[in-house]
């Protein structure tokens, strides 16, 4: 083979949101011949293509490997043992500041740790949730937990917040941003009503949503529900969003409100009140007020 070029299997590619370099089919043991651009979409049923061909590895450059290597290798691999949460001390101690009741955060916790048994079966989503939680930023992971927590609070508000749908909360929380970008988290602002989000943020938000979501529908172990409020946590002028969308919404939104603030607690009362100035006059109101009840407790 052609020293100048590296195979990666093409199952690799699924995980993909968009290529990173220019993708090679090799004819011949010296002889290759570009099929896909740098930044082209490669959709499943191209991928599915090839594979019914019988075709199992591309190749890119041998300069272009050492990008998107970094990008595949964290997948690449299942866990050799069921991955393993950081503590939650200190995100704990800051939900417990402003409100949220400290039996709450156990609940997500001991959820957190069955959802990890119960996916460690399925390669792909349990080598998602690797890569997170073992993320040298852990922002997306600290993020999670945090609406998770604020999720399951603001549903235990409600008579129907209870037993499967705040294990359906937490579940949403932990995989829903498994696809997105580490600097495209932590942007703030991301909603899909604020006047500071440009065009292709909102789009490369709904679209990470979007692709999590439909990778999930196919995973036995998540519910209909799961996938539902995954698919709709940045769209919120969807007209036919479900209440356990709402509720997630609104905790997602004060969640990246408290990050604005650098996640001091002494500003959670400035961070619900942005909260209630974006969703004012909206059918959130409800579950704006549920979340100003803890804050203010």
């Amino acid at each position: 083979m052609d020293q100048s070029f590296k195979s990666i299997p093409l199952k690799f590619f699924h995980r993909l949101e968009n290529t990173k370099c220019d993708i090679y089919l090799r004819l011949s043991e010296e002889k290759y011949v570009k099929i896909v651009n740098t930044g082209d979409i490669v959709s499943d049923d191209v991928l599915k293509n090839f594979e019914n061909k019988n075709i199992a590895y591309f190749y890119v450059t041998k300069d272009a490997f050492t990008q998107i290597g970094q990008e595949l290798t964290p997948l690449s691999e299942p866990p050799k043992s069921k991955v393993v949460l950081p503590d939650h001390g200190e995100l704990n101690q800051l939900l417990t500041s402003f409100g949220v009741n400290q039996l709450t955060c156990s609940e997500v916790s001991k959820t957190y740790e069955k959802i990890l048994t119960d996916t460690s079966k399925y390669e792909k989503i349990s080598s998602l949730l690797g890569s997170m939680v073992y993320s040298k930023k852990r922002f997306i992971y600290d993020h999670s937990y945090l609406v998770g927590v604020i999720s399951v609070e603001l549903a235990k508000k409600s008579d129907w917040g209870v037993g499967a749908t705040k294990e359906k909360m937490t579940m949403a929380a932990l995989m829903h941003d498994l696809r997105l970008p580490e600097d495209l988290a932590t942007m703030a602002d991301t909603n899909e009503l604020s006047p500071n989000v440009t065009i292709s943020v909102r789009q490369a938000h709904l679209k990470h949503a979007d692709m999590i979501a439909q990778e999930l529908q196919h995973e036995p172990s998540i519910p209909d529900d799961v996938v539902k409020i995954v698919k709709d946590h940045h769209n919120l002028l969807n007209p036919h969003l479900s209440r356990l969308s709402m509720v997630f919404i609104v905790a997602h939104e004060f969640v990246t409100r408290m990050y604005n603030y650098q996640l001091t607690s002494a500003m959670a009362q400035q961070a619900l009140r942005d909260v209630k100035t974006f969703f004012q006059g909206s059918d959130f109101d409800k579950y704006v007020e549920q979340l100003e009840s803890i804050i203010n407790q």
